[in-house]
């Protein structure tokens, strides 16, 4: 019979509220603290928009405070952070702050007057936000903590820019097969007129007055690209990472690394990243 750790026995069990994660996966962060591995725990977040309850409103103006699903993601993982403690697994926690969002005009015209750096910076606030309140938390229970935008944290000396080239190399992909008949078309097309129906695009646009549909098209090429490029990047960047988010229709592409290859990368099957997934709607 192999020999199993605590962490290895609990994580199998442990219960996470609104959240849900694969047993397979569970087992991957098991083996991972069996080997001495760090577990990595990648908390992804909307900026700050206007919220109620457990609910996004987009009604009022971007803030600078602890985002609505920071505060969420972050409960959810006390289960793990206090097992990573009790059973001495080493553990990192990094929230990632969507300042990427900053790089789509809508928003910027919507929340900042039109201007990227206005909407950068009150995102760089929110940081400071979360920082602020939970640094010293995580730091005394021995877990390095850490929070910054897509952009900066993935940056490199020679590549300052490496979220926003990788989110264009796929960009690319999809555009091409979205060119085609078939499967990924049918599947952008369904996630458009979801959104549209969900009234989702009310926080980029007009309600009575959306644009057409190439912009919308390029809107949802644009962010399955992100959740692509944030596979691709955290899978470099980490040896066992988890990525904590919501549920959406996108959640599949940070693991889509195997099918959707950009230059650079080898025609070899990489792991799942495991991921934490809040089962409760947000918007």
């Amino acid at each position: 019979m192999k020999y199993k750790s605590e962490f290895q026995e609990q994580i199998d069990v442990l219960q996470f509220n609104d959240y849900e994660l694969a047993l397979r996966q569970r087992r991957m962060l098991g083996r991972a603290s069996l080997e001495g591995i760090p577990i990595d725990i990648f908390v992804l977040s909307c900026p700050d928009y206007s919220s109620d309850r457990d609910k996004y409103t987009f009604s009022g103006g971007l803030g600078e405070g602890v985002p609505l699903l920071t505060k969420h993601h972050l409960i959810a993982i006390e289960p793990l952070i206090e097992l990573c403690e009790k059973t001495d697994t080493k553990a990192r926690v990094t929230v990632l702050v969507a300042d990427i969002e900053a790089y789509n005009q809508a928003l910027c015209d919507q929340y900042t007057g039109g201007s990227r750096d206005e909407y950068l910076k009150i995102c760089r606030g929110s940081m400071k936000a979360i920082d602020d309140k939970f640094a010293h938390i995580y730091q005394s229970q021995g877990i390095d903590f850490c929070v910054s935008g897509f952009v900066d944290f993935f940056a490199l000396d020679n590549e300052p820019e490496k979220f926003l080239t990788t989110r264009a190399l796929y960009k690319e992909i999809l555009y091409r097969a979205y060119s085609r008949p078939g499967t990924l078309r049918d599947k952008i097309t369904n996630n458009i007129r979801s959104k549209v129906n969900g009234r989702y695009y009310a926080s980029e646009y007009r309600e009575d007055v959306l644009p057409d549909n190439d912009l919308l098209v390029d809107r949802e090429i644009t962010t399955m690209s992100e959740y692509l490029a944030l596979g691709h990047l955290i899978d470099e960047t980490s040896v066992q990472p988890i990525i904590v988010v919501h549920k959406g229709t996108n959640d599949h592409l940070f693991n889509e690394r195997n099918q959707l290859l950009i230059p650079g990368d080898i025609n070899t099957s990489k792991p799942a990243i495991p991921l934490l997934i809040r089962q409760k709607a947000v918007y």
